[in-house]
């Protein structure tokens, strides 16, 4: 922890706002975390950089057919009614599809372990009887929250890629290519349905078992909530990573911010650089900054080590972390901020803070390029070179 170098989203606004000479007002802090927002947008999306690389180990839902059905379109319990005999529906039943004397239909919800209903859109359209046999098959899996874009994706079973298509190629194959679930070949990436703003990764053919996928992929940077939270006063015991909180409401939109601790319990802590205000200390740095692993209440949180030394009763801020490797690329974000500011306070210099973005991405880039040198390389790996006098 002490060896990593961590800004915050309070410390982007002050950032810009220093770097304007203007007060923190209402409008002025507005307009700093629009700019900020914008560029930490912008900043990932400019390159593959090595932070963002992800590694993530799904698998896949097997198929499921015990038992008969017998669907009921109206009159039902439930509208659209789809009943399962000598079985019960998997607990994943909802994100689904089923397949009817070779037709594949739409579920829309899972009501208990042996009823689920159809889509409006999606159904037989009229009763089938009872003893009806049924495959019931998942081919979609809602991608991790933080994802932006795939590298691989690997079936480690038969240790082989899976090739990615576009959701039209993968819709032209669907319950056409195949009438059953079996080994899946091809994946694509669309839209995920259930969740907003979520991604879903869909195979076909439908896997008929359990498979294990290794995922690579770039991810998108942790979403920032909170620019500064800092009501009531906080404590935490020497070699403890328990922090109760005096007035406090923390907050589940806490876990993974970053919590400071003021050395009184008069001043709130500020960064290394101190912090704009008439009515604030210009510096009162952060005797400890910790992570927060879990918030238990309102007035108890989990932080990822113990405080150097016992803090009792003293002011505290938490700000979500600027999830970007500082080493590479914290000039060029902090270059994009400012051209983003400039743009929304209408300045004249906006071509030349342009000029110093662009110069700091290209710094960023060059930065990040993480691989040996290569000069020395042969075909078997990497050769000592000769030295002589």
């Amino acid at each position: 922890m002490a060896s990593v170098e961590l800004w915050t989203f309070e410390d982007a606004v002050e950032h810009v706002l220093d770097v304007f000479d203007l007060d923190n007002s209402t409008r002025n802090k507005r307009l700093a975390r629009r700019s900020v927002l914008q560029a930490y947008r912008d900043i990932p999306n400019c390159r593959s950089w090595a932070y963002y690389y992800r590694r993530r180990t799904f698998a896949t839902s097997a198929s499921y057919a015990t038992g008969t059905v017998t669907y009921v379109h109206t009159g039902g319990t439930y509208e659209r009614q789809l009943t399962l005999a000598s079985g019960t529906w998997p607990t994943w039943a909802a994100r689904g599809k089923v397949i009817i004397a070779n037709v594949h239909y739409d579920v829309e919800d899972y009501k208990t372990t042996t009823v689920i209903t159809l889509t409006a859109n999606s159904n037989p359209g009229a009763n089938v009887a009872a003893l009806t046999a049924f495959t019931i098959y998942r081919s979609s899996y809602t991608l991790p929250a933080d994802f932006r874009k795939l590298t691989r994706l690997i079936d480690t079973q038969q240790n082989t890629e899976i090739r990615v298509v576009t959701p039209d190629e993968l819709y032209a194959l669907e319950g056409r290519a195949w009438r059953e679930p079996g080994t899946p070949l091809l994946a694509a990436i669309k839209n995920d349905g259930d969740y907003y703003g979520n991604l879903s990764l869909t195979f076909t053919p439908p896997s008929n078992t359990a498979i294990s996928y290794d995922l690579m992929y770039e991810a998108k940077p942790r979403d920032l909530y909170t620019e500064q939270y800092s009501t009531g006063t906080v404590s935490c015991s020497a070699a403890s990573t328990s922090v109760t909180g005096s007035s406090t409401v923390f907050a589940s939109t806490h876990v993974g911010a970053i919590i400071r601790f003021s050395a009184d319990a008069v001043s709130l802590p500020t960064s290394l650089v101190g912090v704009r205000g008439d009515n604030a200390p210009l510096l009162n740095p952060f005797t400890a900054q910790r992570v927060i692993q879990a918030v238990t209440t309102t007035t108890a949180l989990t932080i990822d080590a113990a405080l150097p030394a016992a803090a009792s009763g003293v002011k505290y801020t938490i700000s979500d972390p600027i999830d970007l490797e500082a080493a590479a690329m914290l000039t060029a974000f902090w270059r994009a901020a400012e051209l983003e500011m400039a743009k929304l306070i209408t300045r004249t210099d906006v071509p030349m803070r342009e000029q110093l973005a662009r110069t700091a991405l290209i710094r960023a880039m060059e930065s990040d390029e993480r691989q040996p040198p290569t000069r020395y390389s042969t075909p078997y790996g990497y050769a000592i070179p000769q030295i002589t006098s």
